[in-house]
């Protein structure tokens, strides 16, 4: 049977392999989608502004990601509240990757209806992010891009906003 979180890795490949190239846009992010009853959570691969591959990471109990990052902005050290004995000693804790993207479940829906970009969530503090500041500009600007380019993802918000709407979807 197929979980959750393998579908949307492979949701995430579907629609991100198909952005417009963006040269040092690489490293892994992890997106997770908060819900009430769990933390959604997909380990990206992004190389040159593309997503090349995607893991389903195992869910979190709700609200984990967020107290993870939480204790790391105060400098909690390192592993601290990152769940990283949750889900199992072979898991990549939470902000283990490149950079972190954690979205409510309702603004997931809301990007992926068209009522809110990523940029403009992030630009307003609902799209939560740890790691590379640099990361996270060059994503949101492919992103940004594949949904103006006029391509294959044009009728959706963005291929993340889709991406995102599915995981809020299976969610509940």
């Amino acid at each position: 049977m197929t979980t959750a979180e393998e579908t949307l890795a492979d949701l995430a490949v579907s629609h991100g392999g198909r952005l417009p190239e963006q040269a040092g846009v690489s490293g892994t992010v992890d997106v997770i989608v908060g819900t009430s009853d769990a933390d959604r959570r997909v380990r990206l691969e992004w190389t040159d502004g593309r997503v090349t591959g995607a893991s389903a990471l195992p869910p979190l109990p709700a609200g984990a990601a967020t107290k993870a990052r939480s204790s790391r902005a105060r400098g909690a050290g390192a592993g601290a509240g990152a769940g990283a004995g949750a889900a199992g000693a072979s898991e990549p804790a939470v902000g283990s990757a490149d950079l972190t993207l954690t979205i409510p479940a309702d603004l997931a829906r809301a990007m992926v209806s068209g009522e809110v970009r990523p940029s403009v969530a992030f630009m307003r503090g609902t799209l939560k992010t740890t790691g590379s500041n640099g990361l996270v500009l060059g994503v949101l600007g492919a992103v940004d891009s594949g949904a103006s380019s006029g391509g294959a993802d044009a009728g959706a918000e963005s291929a993340f906003a889709a991406w995102a709407g599915e995981a809020a979807k299976l969610a509940g």
